[in-house]
Parts: structure tokens; C-alpha cells; sequence
């Protein structure tokens, strides 16, 4: 499994987004515990604008070793860029969520705090609109 999450890695590198999903995911189905396939995966996944996958991969890693740096920083800016999204459907409480997940996992986290203030301008405006 190890040499196929080095093997995924590479391809990721390279640009291989289609190899690299599938070597880290049949690496994962041999060890479904490997917390830097996880790692990969996730970030291979927000990196294609999945977010809920790497979500996953990336939770799946920090329950694994809670400790894992990489894990919590991806994880972190995953959960923003899928909340800047949500925000731009106008989905904003998911947005909401996803920036305070973001903010419970990492407290210092500086854009998912500057993004939730924006948020909350944006559905005063919004509720000031409808008015």
C-alpha cells in the first residue's frame, strides 16, 4: 500500500489527477488506515472541487492520529473553499457550518474567521433586501 500511495503522489504531482485517484484509492482498499493515503486522497480531491470527499479522507485521517498537521491544515482549507462555494449558491448556512468547523478545528484560522464575518454582512444585507 505504501508504494501505491508514493506511486498516487507522484501522479498527483504530475498533473495525473485520474491515475493518482486511482492508486491512492486501491492503496486504501489494501490498508484502509493509511493516514498519508488519506491525506492524498483528500487533498487530491478538494484540489478537483470535491470537498465532501476529502472531507471525508481528511477526518478519516485525524481520527486515525488526531495530531496529523497536514490533515488538520488541509482540512482547514478544505472547509473553507467548500464554504466560499456553498456562499456563492447562496447556501449560506452550510457556508456557515463549514467556516465553523473550520474555526472549532483550527481556532487561529484567520480566513474562515474574516469569511464568517463577511457571511453574517451578507445576510443582514440579504434579510435588509427582502424587507
Amino acid at each position: 500500500a505504501v508504494h501505491l500511495v508514493a506511486e498516487g503522489i507522484e501522479y498527483f504531482k504530475a498533473g495525473r489527477h485520474t491515475e493518482a485517484l486511482e492508486s491512492l484509492s486501491d492503496a486504501l482498499e489494501m490498508d484502509p488506515s493509511n493516514i498519508e493515503g488519506l491525506v492524498a486522497r483528500g487533498a487530491l480531491c478538494a484540489n478537483s472541487g470535491n470537498y465532501e470527499k476529502a472531507i471525508k479522507d481528511f477526518e478519516a485521517a485525524l481520527k486515525l492520529n488526531q495530531g496529523h498537521t497536514n490533515a488538520r491544515k488541509y482540512l482547514g482549507e478544505t472547509l473553507v473553499a467548500y464554504g466560499h462555494s456553498l456562499e456563492s449558491e447562496k447556501r449560506f448556512n452550510e457556508a456557515k457550518k463549514m467556516y465553523m468547523l473550520c474555526l472549532s478545528l483550527i481556532s487561529s484560522h484567520e480566513e474562515a474567521k474574516n469569511a464568517l464575518e463577511r457571511l453574517k454582512q451578507r445576510i443582514n444585507h440579504e434579510i435588509e433586501q427582502n424587507v
